[in-house]
């Protein structure tokens, strides 16, 4: 049988009706041109073997998805990653065909499109097939309503997943009460777990760190029960980025280091990366820049490895906000405008909106006023429609400073764009050599004081928590030699910094 399956595939290749192509590494793959495909297509309809067809197509990569999915959290995730990379289109066609295999009412359709979602959800979020992913698996969540209580409960997993990668908190808050419910009236503790961990993520964006930290842990005990190690590592990095929040970083530190053991015991590079991200973030905050620095650096390798692409707009934006604190605007113009572009290709609007504040922030402080504003403005757009209060101030903080610097300009009657003044408190300002050793955010805060703000509104046009504002402000007071606020306003007074 197999001998005469490669005969007839060797006959069709000398008659040009099959092409070769071949791949350094990879085993050669049979491609047929689309005139003989669509003949063929036409044939199999005519003959009614054409919905059999793509049933069998279907199961077939549905075998491949379940077979790759079994190693996408380990060591050889970026080979099977890349092998359903090639075979997209083909995963593609069969998952639209079960989808209209459901409309038309052929009956087993619905069944192997839950097994396709389930399958394929962990590379649509890595690959960053985002927003087709959400699509399809929107209309099979339609879809499932007909079709029993594990069909609905497999397709919410799955959905819920991308709209987390997708920044779509409000789409996941409508859903999460179903999803909970269906996995605990199924006995499924892996989806319990599943759905605490991305419910938990949500809330703690939305500042409401308890409750967040609680449903983390509750998961995280589910997910050590079950042996369930890569879930677990997620957990443990969520706990460790709501204790950076809480200004806890020797706690976060712990938390995330431990996150990491457990990631390199798995072995994939894209996930390794992550608990080194917050590291770093943790690291900014305590003014360890050069730490802060490596760890990026060595985070941006591990995600470039891993092709992920998510991952590397996270560590090319803190490397930008790292250049821009240091004044280095070339190189952070060039790190955030990469990060940027990234962004859009995930289709995360809540990191594309960050991406354009912090591009507009560098325009600002090179003085091409006229583009930051578009950007701020794009920013705020995206920002209101998101609710995300700290950024639609940030914008608005940024939007104000540059008219300020634009009416300077006038009075100085020069044109609006040839001020080279950054706006003051939207921008990262360059730290002077001979200012008793302050870091540029320090710096930053400090010029915020002497304006008279409140540590919480500090915290809200910085985009931090109140706590961190604290922690600044006590080693502004320490380097100092000061231990008033009214002594650091006359610090800042005598320095031209108000």
């Amino acid at each position: 049988m197999e001998a005469n399956l490669l005969d007839g595939v060797t006959s069709l290749l000398d008659k040009s009706l099959l092409q070769q192509a071949e791949r350094d590494g990879e085993e050669p793959r049979l491609l047929m041109l689309e005139t003989i495909r669509e003949f063929g297509l036409e044939c199999l309809r005519a003959c009614g073997e054409r919905e059999q067809a793509r049933r069998a197509h279907a199961l077939y990569y549905l075998a491949l998805a379940e077979e790759a999915n079994g190693y996408l959290f380990g060591a050889q995730a970026v080979r099977w990653f890349e092998r359903l990379e090639q075979e997209y289109e083909n995963l593609r066609a069969a998952f639209q065909w079960t989808l209209e295999c459901e409309t038309e009412e052929a009956g087993s359709g619905i069944e192997i499109a839950v097994r396709l979602g389930s399958a394929l959800w962990r590379f649509w979020t890595v690959r960053s097939h985002l927003s087709e992913g959400r699509a399809m698996l929107e209309r099979l969540l339609a879809a499932s309503e007909r079709h029993g209580s594990l069909a609905r409960e497999k397709a919410l997993l799955a959905l819920g997943t991308l709209l987390w990668h997708l920044g779509d908190y409000m789409r996941i808050g409508e859903m999460v009460d179903e999803e909970l419910s269906l996995c605990r009236q199924l006995g499924d503790q892996q989806g319990v777990a599943h759905t605490l961990i991305g419910f938990a993520g949500t809330i703690a964006q939305q500042g409401d760190y308890p409750r967040a930290q609680s449903m983390a842990e509750e998961s995280l005990a589910i997910c050590r029960a079950n042996g369930d190690t890569w879930r677990a590592a997620s957990n443990l990095l969520l706990l460790g980025r709501i204790a950076s929040a809480q200004v806890e970083h020797a706690r976060a530190q712990q938390l995330l280091e431990e996150s990491q053991v457990l990631y390199r015991e798995l072995g994939y590079a894209g996930d390794m990366a992550w608990p080194l991200i917050y590291l770093a973030r943790n690291a900014i905050a305590e003014s360890k820049h050069r730490q802060a620095r490596s760890w990026l650096e060595e985070a941006q390798a591990l995600f470039r490895e891993a092709g992920n692409r998510m991952g590397c707009a996270h560590a090319l934006s803190l490397l930008g906000q790292e250049a821009l604190e240091e004044g280095e605007l070339v190189r952070a113009y060039d790190l955030l405008t990469e990060c940027h572009l990234l962004n859009q290709e995930t289709g995360n609007r809540r990191n594309i909106a960050h991406s354009l504040f912090l591009l507009a922030s560098v325009i600002a402080q090179q003085g091409d006023y006229s583009r930051a504003t578009a950007l701020y403005e794009q920013s705020l757009t995206l920002a209101r429609t998101l609710k995300h209060q700290r950024l639609i101030a940030s914008c608005m903080e940024g939007l104000a400073a540059i008219e300020v610097a634009q009416e300077q300009a006038a009075r100085a009657g020069m044109p609006g764009g040839a001020m080279k003044t950054p706006p003051a408190s939207s921008i990262r300002r360059r730290t002077p050599n001979n200012l008793a050793g302050l870091t540029a955010r320090e710096v930053e805060v400090l010029h915020l004081v002497a304006q008279g703000l409140s540590d919480i509104q500090i915290a809200d046009q910085l985009i931090v928590s109140p706590r961190t504002i604290t922690t600044h402000l006590t080693s502004i007071y320490n380097k100092l030699g000061v231990n008033s606020r009214t002594a650091a306003v006359h610090f800042a007074a005598e320095h031209h910094l108000t």
